[in-house]
């Protein structure tokens, strides 16, 4: 209960200072692609011809989708980014408590989780960094948990789009894993 009521907290403050913020550095550049994309999708067109996949759009697309109805904003894309960022906090506490088994371990590293400068840093922004995060923990979750090779590779594929370099760090430890978990 108490990783719960922190967890509220924790995604009304960012909720709320979403909604006095501009967008920075890289967030335009998707921001931009996200328009592209949801304005294409109102004209029944797909996006794949324009330039819309530079920086990944499998992580832009429900937020294209929520374009169409509500047009283009940066809160919308922002908390978005916070529900995300909020998912990758109750995934993260879920696999402390599942490998760990004790609930007060779990909420200290669930503390010191969503209080790391990264995340508080890129929480409240429209940038790859919490997709990824999110897409890694899914993929944690499932290999050491169901083992499913389809999954695994479907959620391989959402860590590759949303940033390719974790995808390329995490491919030789999950293959030397695999070799040592199948021999």
């Amino acid at each position: 209960k108490i990783a719960i009521v922190i967890l509220i907290i924790y995604i009304s403050l960012f909720i709320s200072l979403s909604l006095f913020r501009n967008p920075i550095r890289d967030e335009n550049i998707y921001l931009r692609e996200t328009m592209i994309m949801s304005e294409m999708l109102k004209q029944g067109e797909w996006f794949g011809n324009s330039a819309v996949g530079i920086h990944g759009f499998i992580f832009k697309l429900p937020v294209a989708l929520i374009y169409t109805v509500t047009g283009p904003s940066v809160v919308v894309a922002t908390v978005f980014n916070i529900i995300l960022a909020f998912l990758s906090a109750v995934l993260f506490y879920y696999i402390l408590n599942r490998v760990n088994g004790f609930k007060g371990w779990a909420l200290v590293g669930l503390l010191l989780f969503i209080g790391g400068f990264e995340f508080v840093r890129n929480t409240p922004t429209y940038l790859r960094d919490i997709p990824v995060l999110f897409s890694f923990l899914l993929f944690l979750l499932y290999t050491l948990r169901y083992k499913n090779n389809w999954i695994t590779g479907i959620l391989l594929l959402l860590i590759l789009d949303a940033k390719e370099h974790v995808f390329y760090m995490i491919i030789p430890g999950y293959l030397i894993w695999l070799f040592i978990d199948n021999y």
